[in-house]
């Protein structure tokens, strides 16, 4: 299998579970020239669209021009849109019937705010359906989560009050940055990135944890770009407002 790199940090784990060779390629300036060559080692490949951890947004026509050169050699796209509802663009999910080596995976942990269901599904051509259905475990999801998802899916204003706040809540956290003269990355997804010297981190962790709030703070050796930064998850302004506070306390200016 190969995937566009960095991304979800459990693939790599997974492929090595189900003793799959993992071939990863860098997001840059020679995407198409590198899938190509990634092509020739793959069955398939998996892209985070957006990604996590940069949180960059991968182009509808390079997803297309993906799945197309994949699809003259038989391989399959597994495009995961775990984050889409915040990048403002719309799911690649509609060209799964034109094209059959397309999976769109889907979840409700991230805008519907349902991490703890386990809960998602894939939209994929009518015979992968069938044929993904005949393998997979009869009890995979309880019928308590599908209830809830249920009802989420039939009021969908739930899911879109949600991404507003997160999108006027990313709008507060870069003009308090900006006050401060903070460094800082804005995603396509529902987290945010703030520069701190990397020196000052990890006591900035343990005073955070102490007072109830989790940050991120290591990210992935070959992903260079977020040294120096830690990572939030987006919430309402007053929780944005009481993590600034905190942040205030430990923060040493240099």
């Amino acid at each position: 299998m190969g995937s566009i790199f960095p991304t979800y940090g459990m693939i790599e784990i997974y492929a090595k579970i189900y003793k799959y060779n993992f071939h990863k390629i860098n997001f840059n300036e020679n995407l198409n020239n590198n899938i190509k060559k990634l092509l020739k080692k793959v069955s398939f490949i998996y892209i985070a669209n957006p990604n996590q951890p940069s949180g960059k947004y991968i182009k509808k026509s390079e997803i297309l021009n993906i799945i197309r050169l994949a699809k003259k050699k038989n391989i399959f796209v597994v495009v995961d849109e775990a984050y889409i509802d915040f990048s403002g663009f719309k799911s690649i999910s509609i060209f799964a019937k034109k094209f059959n080596n397309l999976i769109v995976l889907k979840t409700f942990s991230k805008s519907y705010g349902l991490a703890g269901l386990r809960i998602g599904y894939l939209l994929a051509n009518e015979k992968f359906n069938k044929i993904f259905n005949s393998i997979r475990p009869s009890y995979d999801v309880s019928h308590f989560s599908i209830k809830i998802a249920e009802y989420f899916l039939k009021n969908e204003k739930i899911k879109k009050s949600y991404i507003k706040q997160v999108e006027s809540s990313k709008k507060y956290l870069i003009k308090e940055c900006k006050k401060r003269n903070l460094g800082f990355i804005d995603t396509k997804t529902n987290f945010f990135y703030i520069k701190v010297p990397n020196k000052q981190i990890k006591k900035m962790y343990k005073f955070m944890f102490a007072n109830k709030v989790l940050i991120r703070t290591s990210f992935r050796e070959d992903f260079k770009k977020l040294d120096n930064s830690i990572r939030i998850t987006v919430g309402d302004i007053s929780m944005m407002n009481f993590f600034f506070k905190l942040f205030d306390k430990v923060y040493k200016k240099r």
